[in-house]
């Protein structure tokens, strides 16, 4: 039984068109979470009685932190290989699966975290659980 890899049909692509469909639909999901997530956040924020200017500017500085600690980030999943240590019976295979499916675990969490804010906090609490929540 030959178990032969379909041919790669562009020179030096690793992948092959099924295996970067699945990416594109998994990442394409990942993506719409996070911006229904964010939408319904920025709204939660402001009707828990923030001011427009403030929220606004926070997040205008999240974004920015956001845009450079997704570098730092991509550094590190592509220098710490999970799935070639002892771990990988638990993680998965490759580069990238251990770091979807740990994101499969926090996401959640972080989400449920965020939007149990208790209303009674002060502004500045308010803003400080917004910014470490988002950021993730």
């Amino acid at each position: 039984m030959d178990t032969k890899k379909p041919a790669v049909k562009h020179e030096g692509w690793q992948t092959t068109f099924k295996e970067r469909f699945s990416y594109y639909i998994g990442f394409a999901g990942a993506a719409s979470q996070s911006t229904v997530v964010v939408a319904y956040f920025s709204a939660f924020i402001l009707l828990s009685g923030v001011d427009l200017k403030i929220a606004a500017t926070v997040t205008l500085i999240i974004k920015g932190i956001d845009a450079i600690d997704d570098i730092i980030f991509g550094f590190l999943v592509d220098k710490i290989k999970l799935g070639n240590s002892r771990l990988s019976r638990l993680v998965g295979k490759g580069s990238y699966l251990p770091w979807i499916r740990a994101s499969f675990l926090f996401l959640p969490i972080t989400v449920i975290a965020l939007f149990n804010m208790p209303g009674q906090m002060s502004e500045a609490m308010k803003i400080i659980w917004f910014s470490v929540g988002y950021v993730p």
